[in-house]
């Protein structure tokens, strides 16, 4: 045997390896192709087996006599079915020939169905309406058999109108997708449980059904929706309102009449009386009479700081009926009145022995059931009546008002500065300035008293138009006097188990004495003093020790505090009024149990029933004088009985 070295064995290890060409075939298998438009799905062999060169398209390698396109033809047979294949392709006579065809996403491009359609909405718990009928179009993609529905919007429609359901393959309710062969002019589709009524389509989808041998039903008609009907039947009510405003000739009016007159109209001056109701008053209007179409308005005249909402008509251009309609009645055209003669006002005397005057200068007038008199009208007015009626001077005169009689109307009453912004030294500055400054404070006296403090013990007192209940009663504050810039502040110590919380129940600032716009100051802080402050009255009932010495030091600014001045009251008061005996008797009787001293509240009733008048804060000082600072709450009897020279 001869040596073939093409049958020695070499190790197959890089750059051994042999080619031979058409051997095998390295490329990935392909899946998916085209043959002659149409596509196949071929079996996917193993990368590096050897296939057969014909089942690749556009092979070189091809069987003679048309054995090829016979095995193509009976792949593409086996792989798109019988059906398909014999509707694709075209068998001759001697060979298989093939038919050029395109996919449907290149042969339907853009090529889109509309179907008009609509579907019943349930309304619950609606007067109105059970139900509404809503307007769709449906729109059939032929490309890929995707189906979409918008709905077309609707002004005032109150719905979110626009695109209903997005472009997609729809599935129906046994798991199929909506083929074309589902939409049918007449029949029913069922969309996500909604019924949809298929009535008509474009001429182009008439077209190509009808091409493609499919018969289509007529179009039919939109059934009316409840609430649409009801909405027109309301727009030509208002329309009827306003037939004035129309362009050309109206209805059942005279034309000559309305170029005639266009522009004339009668001005009448009127009011209604409306003093007999709650806050009624005589209101003042003026009805405009036009007499090209015989129709009125009235608008309401306001004067200044009238305080009324200023509408541009009380009663909007239109025929005036003498009687007032029913509710609910319709507004009638011209064509309607002039059937049913409806008794409208006029200028003119209409019917002879009528109940109802016309539009005359005294008479009243009727404007749905508000009674208007006329009292007066303009210039053009009169010359019309004069020259039209032949109406004298007495007839068209101004009659009196004995309603617009207005009374004096009280001085205004500036209220003082209650925000609690500024003071009246603030406000007084716009005066006294052009260009407002700040008011300079006393320097010298803010110095002098820095951190001087007036403490005081108060309860809060019956007032006029404040009484007071037990629990505020019961409740103690302390009022402190600052006398750097005369301010008060009020706080009220916490008790327990009472309910109330405490605090601070004023902020410090200056209060103004009710009835006058004077501030309070250091004159009115005394025992036995009252102060209003944010609508409640504080009597002020105890003193701290600091207070009362502050005060008897300078006793030339406080004279309550003053021992001298005080006894000579005294010597005065008690001889007056031939009081000294009664004084004796009276003081003992408040003393049963013989300690000698009397309480200073009781001290100041009693001079009080004598005819003494003595405040709580002067019976303390000669209380505080007797007993050497000791005490200002007791009174010693024998020392005050010597001290005014009772015996």
């Amino acid at each position: 045997m001869a040596f073939d070295p093409r049958r020695v064995p070499i190790p197959n290890l890089p750059g051994n390896h042999i080619y031979r060409a058409g051997e095998y075939r390295k490329t990935r298998p392909q899946t998916f192709t085209y043959v002659n438009g149409i596509p196949l799905v071929l079996d996917q062999g193993v990368a590096g087996s050897a296939l057969p060169l014909s089942a690749f398209p556009g092979s070189p390698r091809k069987p003679a006599d048309g054995a090829g396109d016979a095995a193509a033809n009976a792949n593409a047979a086996s792989s798109i079915g019988l059906e398909e294949a014999t509707a694709n392709w075209k068998i001759g006579t001697q060979a298989a020939t093939i038919q050029p065809a395109l996919p449907a996403w290149v042969a339907f491009d853009r090529m889109v169905l509309r179907f008009y359609a609509y579907f019943k909405e349930s309304v619950p718990e609606c007067e109105e309406e059970n139900f509404r009928i809503r307007a769709c179009v449906l729109l059939y993609y032929l490309e890929d058999g995707s189906l979409s529905v918008v709905e077309p919007k609707q002004d005032n429609s109150g719905l979110d109108q626009g695109t209903f359901l997005k472009r997609h393959r729809i599935p129906k309710a046994d798991g199929s997708e909506v083929v074309l062969a589902d939409l049918r002019i007449g029949g029913q589709l069922e969309l996500y449980s909604r019924v949809f009524v298929i009535l008509a389509c474009d001429p182009f989808t008439r077209k190509f059904m009808t091409r493609e041998g499919i018969e289509l039903a007529p179009d039919q008609a939109m059934p009316e929706d409840p609430h649409a009907r009801l909405v027109k039947q309301k727009e030509a009510a208002q329309q009827a309102l306003h037939q004035h405003k129309t362009a050309g000739r109206l209805t059942g009016d005279d034309p000559y009449k309305f170029f005639t007159n266009d522009r004339k109209v009668l001005r009448f001056n009127c009011y209604w009386d409306d003093s007999g109701s709650l806050y009624g008053d005589v209101r003042l209007y003026e009805l405009h009479y036009y007499l090209a179409d015989d129709t009125v308005e009235v608008v309401e005249v306001l004067g200044g700081n009238s305080g009324r909402d200023p509408f541009p008509r009380f009663l909007h251009r239109m025929r005036l009926p003498k009687t007032t309609p029913v509710i609910g009645a319709r507004p009638l055209s011209a064509a309607s009145r002039a059937r049913q003669d409806q008794d409208v006002y006029t200028w003119q005397e209409l019917r002879i022995g009528s109940p109802v005057q016309e539009l005359r200068i005294g008479s009243p007038v009727r404007v749905y059931n508000r009674t208007m008199w006329l009292y007066d009208c303009d210039d053009f007015t009169r010359r019309w009546y004069r020259d039209k009626l032949g109406l004298g001077d007495a007839a068209l005169a101004p009659r009196p008002l004995q309603a617009l009689q207005k009374q004096a109307r009280p001085p205004i009453q500036v209220p003082p500065n209650t925000s609690g912004i500024g003071s009246e030294l603030d406000s007084l500055q716009n005066v006294y300035h052009l260009v407002p400054k700040a008011v300079q404070p006393d320097f010298n006296h803010f110095v002098q008293n820095d951190g001087k403090v007036l403490r005081f013990t108060g309860r809060m007192v019956d007032a006029p138009g404040g009484p007071v209940n037990d629990t505020d009663a019961e409740r103690r504050f302390v009022v402190s006097y600052y006398l750097s810039d005369d301010s008060i502040q009020i706080f009220e110590p916490p008790l327990r188990n009472s309910g109330i919380a405490g605090g601070k129940f004023l902020e410090r600032r200056k209060l103004v004495k009710p009835g006058s716009r004077e501030e309070y100051n250091q004159h009115d802080m005394f025992m036995g003093a009252r102060i209003a402050a944010s609508g409640r009255t504080f009597e002020l009932t105890d003193a701290d020790d600091y207070t009362l010495k502050y005060m008897e030091a300078y006793r030339r600014l406080f004279p309550k505090s003053d021992y001298h001045l005080i006894i000579s009251k005294l010597h005065a008061g008690i001889g007056a009024a031939s009081a000294g005996e009664r004084l004796r008797t009276a003081m003992l009787a408040l003393d049963p149990e013989g300690s000698g001293s009397v309480p200073c509240a009781d001290l100041q009733r009693t001079l009080a029933e004598l005819g003494v008048g003595m405040t709580l804060h002067e019976v303390a000082t000669v209380a505080r004088q007797l007993s050497s600072g000791a005490s200002h709450h007791q009174v010693s009897i024998l020392g005050f009985l010597s001290a005014v020279d009772v015996q």
